[in-house]
């Protein structure tokens, strides 16, 4: 039976789902260009998972052999979430922030988007309120719509009442602009001069800020030790 593609042979030949199907001709790709892998799989000190995001990165960041075989020495025995955090602190190349929406039944659509660091601090922080890490974000994204809707329309509906009441009196009642100017010293900043006013702080680092501080560190822990006053120079689990 003919294929149209390598992706549809292992899929429908092999039997294999399509997010699996993708992994393993990364990795068969990858091993072509570092042999070493197929060691490395056997041993246990990468899996496919890790070894289809090495070889996107690889891809990405168009390395040669040689920086791809040390890239994967580097990061063996690494859980996938320390191998992503430990790319993007090395790439050169940012990557393309995702947002699309994909319908895949009558009642449910699939929402995929990528996040920086604060809006997970944010999620996490709001099941840790909840007591349960568990708690799904479609739960989480759908109470915050909801409330954020419900402000909106109550403050909507407040201001309307007001502009109401502040057409009604202003052919009884003109102040004097020495007035407004006394009564608005008296009030102070309004809320939403407070709010612009506000600096808004955030603990996302951006990726060129990253690549010129590893760049800088040549891609090696910089701790000193304080009494042998040595260099740590690992390369392993870097964080900033």
């Amino acid at each position: 039976m003919a294929f149209p593609s390598m992706f549809k042979y292992v899929e429908k030949g092999l039997g294999y789902s399509p997010a699996q199907a993708s992994e393993r001709i990364s990795a068969m790709r990858l091993l072509r260009k570092v042999p070493e892998i197929s060691e490395s799989l056997k041993l246990g000190s990468q899996t496919l998972t890790s070894v289809a995001k090495i070889a996107s990165h690889v891809r990405r960041e168009n390395l040669t052999s040689e920086a791809a075989c040390s890239l994967v020495r580097e990061t063996s025995h690494q859980t996938i979430s320390a191998l992503e955090k430990y790319l993007l602190g090395v790439s050169f190349v940012e990557p393309q922030k995702i947002e699309r929406t994909k319908i895949i039944s009558a009642e449910l659509t699939r929402l995929t988007l990528d996040v920086n660091e604060e809006f997970m601090e944010l999620v996490n922080r709001v099941r840790e309120l909840h007591g349960n890490p568990a708690l799904a974000l479609s739960e989480i994204f759908q109470q915050a719509m909801k409330e954020v809707i419900k402000k909106k329309d109550v403050k909507s509906r407040v201001n309307g009442s007001a502009t109401s009441g502040a057409e009604l009196q202003s052919e009884s009642q003109t102040p004097s602009p020495a007035a407004h100017f006394s009564n608005s010293r008296l009030r102070g900043p309004t809320r939403t001069q407070a709010v612009k006013s506000s600096k808004h702080t955030t603990r996302y680092i951006r990726v060129n800020d990253r690549r010129i501080t590893f760049q800088r560190a040549a891609f090696q822990c910089e701790f000193i030790h304080e009494k042998s006053g040595t260099r740590c120079n690992s390369r392993f689990g870097l964080q900033m």
